[in-house]
């Protein structure tokens, strides 16, 4: 339930209450070395979420604005898991013939603030700045494979983020977006990968490490007439470890080392440019062109920083005819320099021959669509 109003000429209330139930249900299924290798297992749970939640606008004067928010939340979690076992009897957590091996329920509460400022200077600009707190939900981890590591609850991972930017609009000529940022990390929960000579790859979710992330991004829109827009962004960001909680790189002691590790999926520099160009064709239709190239850093994929993701640049093209018929007929082109990318980078044991496992994202398409509006 929320309600929402204005007081007087100033001040803008938003507020209300939250209530959030679920019963979940998981099931995995492993076949490794042509189905010499089977694992059953997963999990279930029950989940309740209630909070309350207020947010206040209040004008200080024609330009600048004051907010102040907060939202109490309550989660509890009951889970049931059964760990995924090598060469069990087939079973399925879905039907009841999983047997679970572990039970639990935990509980969190958390407050989230947030105060922040926008001055508006006039119609064209807006200027903000804010802090705030979030969190990430703590939990259980339904894809248990090995006994040495319990699916134990993992806690809330909490947030104090703070961004000051602008957005603006000059003249109607221009789009432009930019801020910086800078997030304080507590009890940052990630799952681990680890090679297991068995199970091939034991995955389990943790509290590692505190941590800052800081950096920056921009992003512009430039109208040229009525038929170019010019497009472009950038964005850095930087992180370190601030206290490590577990023993990242595996060697068996926290220390130094496991601080010194990169902050995992964290591409220091991103940027991307690219035009649209549109016009009309008198008693056809509207065509368009538009062209992106997009680079984005290595970085890496696991914590212990064995595994690796490929830097990449991204060239993506589209040109569409849409006739006054509503029918659209697009030419397109998505990763035409065919660059070799992945979506992770695992490692495994030398049971299952080594080196990593790292699914290949597609590499060059080209294809040809046709779109019909009905309406």
């Amino acid at each position: 339930m929320r309600y929402a109003g204005r007081f007087g000429d100033k001040f803008d209330l938003t507020t209300g209450v939250y209530y959030f139930t679920q019963d979940t249900m998981y099931q995995e299924t492993r076949n490794i070395a042509f189905g010499r290798l089977n694992f059953f297992g997963g999990g279930q749970q029950r989940q309740k979420t209630y909070g309350a939640f207020a947010q206040g606008d209040y004008d200080l004067s024609d330009q600048v604005s004051l907010i102040l928010g907060g939202r109490y939340t309550h989660e509890s979690k009951r889970a049931d898991i059964a760990t995924l076992i090598f060469n069990r009897t087939p079973c399925d957590v879905l039907t009841g013939t999983c047997p679970f091996d572990f039970s639990d329920k935990d509980s969190w509460s958390n407050f989230s603030p947030k105060v922040g400022l926008t001055w508006e200077p006039n119609d064209d600009w807006n200027v903000y700045g804010h802090w705030t707190k979030g969190f990430r939900s703590g939990g259980y981890n339904f894809r248990n494979t090995s006994a040495a590591f319990l699916p134990t609850p993992f806690d809330e991972e909490k947030v104090s983020s703070f961004e000051v930017g602008f957005k603006g609009q000059p003249n109607g000529m221009a789009r432009i977006n930019s801020a910086i940022f800078y997030n304080d990390i507590s009890n940052m929960q990630r799952e681990i990968n680890i090679a297991d000579p068995l199970a091939g790859v034991v995955q389990f979710i943790r509290n590692t490490a505190d941590a800052t992330i800081w950096g920056f991004e921009s992003e512009v829109q430039i109208y040229i007439m009525d038929m170019i827009t010019l497009l472009g962004s950038v964005g850095y960001t930087n992180g370190q470890y601030d206290n490590v909680l577990f023993d990242l790189n595996g060697d068996g002691t926290l220390n130094a080392a496991d601080k010194d590790l990169k902050i995992p999926r964290l591409a220091p520099w991103t940027y991307s440019v690219g035009f649209l160009l549109n016009s009309e064709i008198p008693g056809l239709g509207a065509w368009s062109l538009r062209t992106n190239f997009a680079h984005r850093d290595r970085s890496f994929y696991t914590d212990n920083n064995l595994g690796e993701l490929n830097g990449a640049d991204i060239l993506d093209l589209n040109l569409s005819l849409t006739t006054e018929n509503n029918v659209t007929v697009s030419l397109y082109g998505k990763n035409l320099l065919n660059e070799v990318t992945h979506g992770g980078d695992t490692q495994l044991p030398a049971t299952l021959g080594g080196g990593s496992f790292a699914p290949l994202n597609k590499g060059r398409i080209i294809g040809l669509e046709l779109k019909v509006d009905l309406n």
